[in-house]
């Protein structure tokens, strides 16, 4: 269901276009593009913590919230700018960090974080190579719709390949960039328990 989702909103939001399936532990990389530039093809790698449901207790609104690691392996320094947009079942997107308090994202960084820990803006900035230079985050969307069954995170500034494809409808050419998607499956509004991680189905590399 979520795969044809993916095919039927493509012109509205980046299509799900020459996919390549990974490991959902560490993705290989897709194959690098015909015509590109060496200095495009870097990717950096992305470790995905388990997705998760936080309820405000003073309020009882619930958020969907993820932690993350990054590690740049290509050998030189890269300006790390990632965004993360929600796609659900019922066609909506969500960028994350829209709608969230800044009391919610404390909460959630004191009992999800580390002391490394860093937000969606403060991790703006340049990644230096190698594993001690990794960079945790932790990104947060409000859950509006507790019905869903099935969520894709989308995860792209995490490489500068692209490739250019005609639109159909207008025949213009659109740029695409190389970007991760993450698939899950919710429980439903009935058990939204902040103790259990979403059940995670898999990773796979699209143009979007």
């Amino acid at each position: 269901m979520l795969s044809l989702l993916l095919a039927s909103t493509s012109l509205l939001f980046g299509a799900a276009i020459g996919m390549t399936p990974s490991a959902a532990a560490s993705p290989a990389p897709m194959q690098s593009l015909a015509g590109a530039t060496a200095g495009s093809r870097w990717t950096v790698d992305f470790k995905g913590g388990e997705l998760r449901v936080h309820i405000d207790q003073r309020t009882g609104r619930a958020f969907w919230f993820m932690t993350y690691q990054i590690v740049n392996r290509t050998g030189e320094e890269r300006m790390l700018a990632p965004r993360f947009d929600l796609l659900s079942d019922d066609g909506s997107i969500q960028r994350s960090g829209r709608d969230v308090p800044t009391t919610i994202l404390r909460d959630i960084l004191r009992a999800a974080g580390s002391e490394l820990t860093e937000d969606q803006n403060q991790i703006i900035g340049p990644i230096l190579p190698g594993i001690e230079n990794a960079r945790d985050g932790i990104v947060v969307w409000p859950i509006d719709d507790p019905t869903i069954t099935e969520l894709t995170v989308f995860i792209s500034g995490l490489s500068g390949e692209t490739t250019t494809v005609e639109n159909p409808v207008s025949g213009e050419t659109v740029v695409l960039s190389k970007t991760l998607a993450r698939s899950y499956l919710t429980p439903g509004s009935a058990q939204l328990r902040p103790a259990d991680p979403l059940t995670f189905v898999e990773e796979r590399w699209v143009w979007r």
